[in-house]
């Protein structure tokens, strides 16, 4: 842009000093007229093919940067094409190297003397351990004695309770009128009233009437013990 500026300025700077020139004397103006009159055409022409000069020359500057990349890449794919793959174990090929074949003589006594070599197993077989088997004797339990028989002895008869000192002021103490002896049908009267046999003659001492005759009567407690009261 620093071009097109000064080709410019340089421009503008002919025509003015074209145009300030000094005009010739008198007699030489008829001269110099027609060839001031086709002087401009001719400097715009130059102008004209400077500024398209400066143009190109701008546009080749600013294209160059793209067209670069694009050569590298293509230098590139090309150095890419040309150079081959380093070769791998895969693609090397296998030479195979050939063996020289041995005599079978020498196989055999090989193999005769790896066998012979080889640690011969033992046939005898290893004592296998028995289990300890641990005997517990058996104590028998002591036999409880069966329990003897209880023997019930009989109680000793004894003789009839005695009658207490109660029981015989109490029948004492009965007012007696009337003995009817009838055996089981037997009445008495006391205290102004009859009783049978077993009936209670006092609730106190539970004593009961149990005998009667004609000369005695019978009474007994609680505790059994009996009492008579006779009658003369």
């Amino acid at each position: 842009m620093s071009l097109i500026n000064d080709a410019l300025k340089r421009a503008q700077r002919d025509r003015t000093s074209s145009s300030h020139a000094p005009l010739p004397h008198a007699a030489g103006a008829s001269a110099l007229r027609p060839a001031g009159r086709s002087g401009p055409p001719w400097l715009l022409i130059g102008l004209g093919v400077t500024v398209g000069g400066l143009l190109a020359l701008v546009a080749v500057l600013l294209l160059r940067p793209s067209a670069t990349p694009s050569a590298v890449a293509a230098a590139a794919t090309t150095a890419s094409t040309a150079t081959p793959p380093p070769a791998t174990a895969s693609s090397m090929p296998v030479t195979s190297t050939p063996v020289a074949a041995q005599p079978a003589t020498s196989v055999s006594v090989s193999l005769a003397s790896s066998e012979s070599a080889a640690p011969t197993k033992s046939t005898t077989p290893h004592p296998v351990a028995e289990p300890i088997v641990t005997t517990v004797a058996t104590i028998p339990a002591a036999s409880t004695p069966a329990p003897a028989p209880v023997v019930t002895t009989p109680a000793a008869p004894t003789g009839p309770a005695r009658p207490s000192p109660r029981l015989i002021q109490a029948v004492e103490a009965l007012r007696v009128t009337g003995i009817r002896a009838a055996g089981a049908d037997s009445k008495v009267l006391m205290n102004d009233r009859v009783y049978r046999l077993g009936d209670i003659v006092d609730h106190e001492l539970q004593i009961r009437l149990t005998a009667a005759t004609a000369q005695s009567l019978t009474f007994v407690d609680e505790t059994g013990a009996s009492y008579t009261r006779n009658f003369n």
